[in-house]
Formats: structure tokens, C-alpha cells, sequence
């Protein structure tokens, strides 16, 4: 099996299912589809330069689904910076 260890303040991501509601909210099939600019993804490895302890392998994260560094033929597993994750979702599928 290869692992991914990313370099300095970088995030490795793994494609998350997309549940089909986000706390109140339900989320259409359409939306789910990898095919928009958001998604939600579960971290896989963290650098050691990320400064936010809260990230850490197995939490979810809604980030861009695009603009990172793909790491297999089917952009399944990515790379990007910390800085580019846009919220954390909790257990339940709500943003905190």
C-alpha cells in the first residue's frame, strides 16, 4: 500500500461519500457528484508545518474540489494546503 506523508502545511484528502443532508439541510443528488467546486473529503495525512491541531487524520472537511495535487488516476486522494479547506464537519454533518 502506498502512503502519502505531505510536505510542510499541506493536507492529504481522500473523497468522502456525500451524505444526503448536511444538518438541516438536504443536499440533491445533483450536488453530490463530484462535478462541482466543493466537496467533502476525509483527511488522510497532515504536514508537519499545519498549524491547526484540530486537523487530523479521519476528520471531514468541506474543501475545493479542485486545485490540489492528485495523487492517483482517479482523484481520489489529493493534496493542498491547509489553507484551502473551508470548514470542518462534524460527526452528525453539520459545519462547525
Amino acid at each position: 500500500m502506498v502512503t502519502h506523508e505531505p510536505l510542510a502545511n499541506r493536507v492529504t484528502l481522500r473523497k468522502a461519500e456525500t451524505p444526503s443532508r448536511v444538518g438541516l439541510l438536504w443536499v440533491p443528488p445533483e450536488a453530490q457528484e463530484s462535478t462541482y467546486g466543493v466537496c467533502q473529503a476525509e483527511i488522510v495525512a497532515v504536514g508537519p508545518g499545519v498549524r491547526d491541531q484540530r486537523l487530523q487524520p479521519g476528520l471531514r472537511v468541506l474543501c475545493p474540489r479542485f486545485g490540489g495535487f492528485p495523487h492517483n488516476e482517479d482523484g481520489s486522494i489529493w493534496s493542498l494546503f491547509e489553507y484551502q479547506i473551508i470548514a470542518i464537519v462534524d460527526m452528525e454533518g453539520s459545519l462547525t
